[in-house]
């Protein structure tokens, strides 16, 4: 499991290893092979770096749990809340809006 920390300089980091069985997937969809990182600077308030680092964990554990959902040909649970954001895509930021583009083309790709 993660953790948040500070660095020497006072800036948030985090990392989290990838699986192994999903690694390669991951990577060509993220970009991250071996291990997804997280990074706020000095200046973001303690609470909003938390805040985001909890997001940011759930979004890699959504990741993988999706991955493997696509690759086993199963089918997925969301939350009402990720129901909506998959639904609106287009109001979401834009990195948040490539990951649910990728995903949505790797589960398309397995059904």
């Amino acid at each position: 499991m993660a953790s948040l920390r500070q660095d020497s300089r006072g800036n948030y980091v985090s990392r989290k290893k990838l699986p192994n069985d999903i690694r390669d997937e991951y990577g060509r969809l993220f970009g991250q092979r071996h291990e997804a990182k997280f990074f706020r600077p000095a200046s973001t308030d303690k609470r909003e770096a938390q805040r985001q680092f909890s997001a940011w964990s759930a979004e890699v554990d959504g990741n993988i749990i999706a991955i493997r959902a696509a690759r086993d040909g199963t089918g997925l649970s969301l939350t009402p809340a990720q129901h909506a954001s998959w639904r609106a895509s287009g109001t979401i930021g834009s990195r948040q809006n490539t990951h649910t583009s990728a995903l949505r083309k790797l589960i398309a790709g397995a059904m």
